[in-house]
């Protein structure tokens, strides 16, 4: 139990924030991406752009080298022991996590769970919630946990952000809470996503990794929602009539690689096994040059709380073909097309993706102009504007706290220490 003087230790001018980033990773795996990019990039543009509060990071990482370097001093602790088992981190996160923030000011948690018992306030950022509008994809046990942890966790936030105004919509229908408590902060992009001029380098590029051919890019972890396989059949449509590849990066580990097994056999099946590459995990340093050489990016998933490999490819000046589902007609704006990714007819979803992915192949204008927009679009999602806004929503949580303590102090007085 945190003491009166503890409390007003509080209110000093540096105010420390604790950042739980257990779920960092950097294997080449599904883990480093999803929340773990959203971590990181949270995690760069505070360290580089917010200069007035102080952060303790609870990392996931074995070796604190690699973390940013922040404009203060950080305090970091490794958790990655409490990685190795799902129990383990929850254990932690309940049991010693609040102990180890009794020192800061706020906690933000940026994977859509804060842990019961902190003697600070919290925000949480809240990503998606697939698992109760897609439950198939989810096993149930662990999409029972994830609705109970999730709405327990909103209503203990001080602040919720949201990644995008459709995941703050998805929260407003699913539990009961005030509007005014729920904060739309986008992802933010490495400022690495951006067009090149020299196209000497992107054919060279093609050339050492055997893209020969034009392509699409589907990037991402190969999942069901992603809906590769609607997108397989409808590349099988058009297949003979066009010189172009599809190209699906992304981990294939999800789920023990189950769903990636059926995409490959259904790749052979259609006979396409020259024409579909399945490239497994893209690192960072590789994923702006793929973008960069794509026709388009291809994104027809069923549901996604932001769509981050939307965001970066437009922002390499790559158009955008995307489903209307989720918050990608939000992220995609001007920058591309969105249609339907599933409908009770199933040919004529097939059929509507074919035509989209043979329009963007045969038109160069029409794609010139769309990367132009989509440039335009992709710049929005800067670190700069996210550590912000995001730095912004600390400092009204701390003054809130800071007028609850000098009321308090009004109204009792002095508390004994």
């Amino acid at each position: 139990m945190l003491r009166w003087p503890d409390l007003c230790e509080r209110h000093g001018p540096m105010k420390r924030i604790g950042l739980n980033l257990a779920l960092l990773a950097v294997d080449a795996s599904y883990r480093n991406s999803g929340v773990s990019a959203y971590s990181w990039r949270l995690t760069r543009a505070l360290a580089q752009y917010d200069h007035d509060h102080a952060y303790t990071l609870f990392h996931g990482l074995t070796d604190a080298a690699e973390l940013p370097r922040f404009v203060h001093p950080v305090e970091s602790h490794s958790v990655a022991m409490f990685k190795l088992h799902p129990r383990a981190h929850i254990l932690w996160e309940r049991m010693l996590l609040p102990f180890a923030v009794r020192h800061c000011d706020l906690c933000h948690f940026p994977v859509n769970v804060i842990p019961p018992g902190l003697p600070c306030p919290a925000v949480v950022t809240v990503h998606d919630l697939a698992f109760l509008r897609e439950p198939e994809v989810v096993a149930p046990r662990r999409r029972w946990y994830l609705e109970a942890a999730i709405g327990a966790s909103i209503q203990r936030a001080a602040l919720v952000l949201a990644v995008s105004q459709h995941t703050r919509d998805d929260i407003l229908a699913t539990w009961p809470i005030r509007p005014e408590r729920i904060r739309v902060v986008h992802h933010a992009i490495d400022p690495i996503y951006q067009p090149t001029t020299d196209a000497a380098a992107t054919i060279a590029w093609r050339v050492a990794h055997g893209r020969a051919r034009p392509f699409l890019l589907s990037l991402g972890t190969i999942e069901p929602r992603k809906n590769l396989l609607m997108l397989v059949r409808a590349f099988a449509r058009i297949a003979p009539e066009v010189e172009v590849d599809l190209v699906l990066a992304g981990a294939t580990d999800w789920e023990g690689g189950r769903y990636a097994d059926s995409v490959r056999r259904l790749i052979e099946a259609l006979g396409l096994a020259d024409r579909v590459v399945m490239t497994g995990y893209v690192p960072a340093a590789d994923q702006v040059w793929w973008y960069r050489s794509a026709l388009a990016l291809v994104m027809p998933s069923l549901t996604e709380g932001f769509g981050l490999p939307a965001a970066e490819a437009m922002a390499c000046g790559t158009p955008v073909i995307a489903s209307n589902c989720g918050a990608l007609p939000e992220v995609v704006g001007p920058g591309g097309l969105c249609l339907t990714p599933h409908r009770v007819d199933r040919s004529r979803e097939e059929a509507d993706w074919a035509a989209a992915l043979t329009a963007i192949c045969n038109a160069p204008a029409w794609r010139a102009e769309l990367a132009q927009q989509a440039v335009a679009q992709g710049q929005r999602f800067t670190e700069a504007r996210m550590a912000a806004e995001v730095s912004a929503i600390y400092d009204e949580v701390l003054a809130q706290s800071a007028r609850f303590v000098a009321q308090a102090h009004t109204e009792i007085g002095p508390l004994a220490s």
